[in-house]
């Protein structure tokens, strides 16, 4: 779960990182279609790594009702 956290995190980052660059790019004089390509792409490889961190981060969280956890995944009855 952590690992799928960090990645969400991680393509949030590159997310934003990749409008700045885009912005940046529209912003110059002159503009060039290979820089706007180039910005899509980024944009569109870290929408999909997010995407993919969240799907990764909901698929193995338990349920609240699971026989292996409670309702945040702690293990319930006494502790030995």
């Amino acid at each position: 779960v952590l690992l799928a956290k960090s990645t969400s995190v991680a393509g949030s980052l590159f997310v934003g990182a990749a409008i700045g660059v885009g912005i940046f790019f529209l912003t110059r004089p002159v503009v060039t279609e290979d820089t706007l390509w180039a910005s899509a792409g980024a944009l569109l490889g870290a929408i999909l790594l997010m995407v993919g961190g969240i799907t990764a981060e909901r698929w193995c969280t338990l349920p609240p009702g699971s026989p292996e956890g409670g309702a945040l995944g702690q293990p319930e009855g006494d502790i030995v």
